[in-house]
């Protein structure tokens, strides 16, 4: 509820993800149930297959998030251990959208009817889980190491239709003046190795943390792509007509994506009393260059499946980007206090045309900045905690790239810009549960 702007201090059990080195103030024995009860995201599309068309969507999701163990070493007093596993980022979308609209796009004098199908799901996880120590050194110093695991999972449908009929003229053989047909479907997953390296210092009303995590080292992984494209009359750059067909099936294809290299800094300031604690905290992602998400042609298992093309590989990339998070707490009283939060969410994809990357597939999605605010309460009762809150986010993206593409082609057939306007907004619920021991 602080939204992430723990790196300084007060990260308790989300220490082996925030900064390790405080996992060592966390003075009992305890086990931590943090649940996600729901969250229900909104979504719309303007101009996103040609103009004067817009597209809405709903989405719910219920899932637990984050669980944890934390206990102090008997043998070495200073020593204290996590043991967490925790989904660090879902996303899951879907758009099923139909369009029929009189057009004039090929026929300048004519008239035409498009009609156009645009279907879409993705689903992405990644599981995080793994083992976090922390050393406390005096009341001043700390720090702290998180060994741990990411499992990634995603899969990834789209199913784009476009005919363009001569809408006057009633002979079936004469009528069609363009068709176009592209599916997608990709599955896959990741196993990747990864560390934290942590360290808190406190000085009178301040304390500072800074928290750098390593380039994530890939497991194993493989993915199965299944791609196909058939188009009639297609003009191409040229102008000329074209026509053909492309279809491959690749099975256990070479997959992984990367994690970057991030350098985190915060700091609390408490107030006299210490009923009042102001939090901030930044982090820069290194970029990442543009690599083979899927590589079409390299086979986990080269000995029974054969190579395939390009035809079946997707890239990926990011630019380095800055995150910032701050946040307050009230402690009202002994048992209770008010916490809020708000934190930024950049956008850092960024992918290379150029070279080997030259006409690689992308996967469709809306690249946009989300903004999220966070409002809360922790309420103890005996030996037990518990912290309910909610978290508002939104974003927006406009005059970007519309649904009607294709890799390697330009299929706008209702709206030569091809450009579009997106916003989104989720409201999500959570409550989390701690027992000391």
């Amino acid at each position: 509820m602080l939204a992430g702007a723990v790196v300084g201090d007060n990260s308790d059990i989300t220490s082996i993800y925030f900064n390790p080195a405080g996992i060592s103030q966390i003075e009992d024995q305890k086990f931590v149930l943090n649940a996600n009860l729901f969250k229900l995201k909104y979504e719309s599309y303007e101009g996103y297959m040609g103009e004067n068309t817009s597209s809405e969507d709903w989405g719910f999701r219920v899932q637990p998030r984050f669980v944890s163990y934390t206990y102090r070493s008997k043998k070495i007093n200073k020593l204290s251990y996590q043991v967490a596993v925790f989904n660090r980022n879902s996303e899951n979308k879907s758009i099923y959208a139909q369009e029929k609209v009189l057009s004039n796009y090929y026929q300048k004098e004519g008239t035409e009817q498009t009609i156009s199908n645009y279907d879409y799901t993705s689903d992405y996880n990644d599981y995080w889980g793994g083992l976090g120590l922390s050393y406390q050194f005096n009341e001043k110093l700390s720090v702290g190491v998180s060994l741990l695991a990411s499992i990634k999972t995603f899969s990834y449908d789209k199913n784009l239709f476009v005919m363009v009929l001569n809408y006057e003229n009633k002979t079936i053989g004469d009528s069609y003046l363009f068709n176009f047909e592209s599916y997608e479907r990709i599955m896959l997953y990741d196993v990747r190795a990864l560390a934290k390296v942590g360290v808190k210092y406190k000085i009178k009303q301040w304390a500072l943390g800074l928290n750098i995590t390593v380039p994530s080292v890939h497991v194993l992984g493989n993915s199965d792509v299944k791609r196909k494209i058939n188009y009639v009359n297609y003009e191409n750059e040229e102008g000329v007509s074209e026509s053909g067909i492309a279809n491959e099936f690749s099975q256990y294809r070479a997959a992984k994506i990367k994690d970057p290299l991030s350098l985190a800094f915060g700091f609390v300031y408490y107030s006299k009393n210490l009923k009042s604690q102001y939090y901030f905290s930044t982090e820069y992602f290194h970029a990442i260059e543009t690599y083979l998400v899927v590589d079409g042609k390299q086979s986990v298992y080269a000995d029974e499946y054969p190579e395939g093309t390009d035809f079946s590989s997707y890239k990926f990339g990011t630019k380095s980007i800055t995150n910032f998070a701050i946040g307050y707490k009230r402690i009202l009283s002994k048992n209770f206090d008010i916490v809020m939060g708000a934190k930024t969410d950049f956008n850092a994809y960024l992918v290379s045309n150029e070279g080997v990357f030259e006409g690689i597939n992308e996967m469709d999605k809306v690249h946009n900045n989300l903004y999220h605010i966070t409002i809360g309460s922790n309420f103890n009762v005996k030996k037990a905690s518990f912290v309910l809150g909610f978290e508002n986010s939104f974003g927006q993206l406009n005059n970007t790239e519309s649904l009607m593409r294709v890799n390697g082609f330009n299929i706008i057939p209702m709206d030569k810009e091809g450009k579009m306007d997106y916003f989104t907004y989720s409201i999500g619920m959570f409550l989390g549960f701690t027992l000391d021991f």
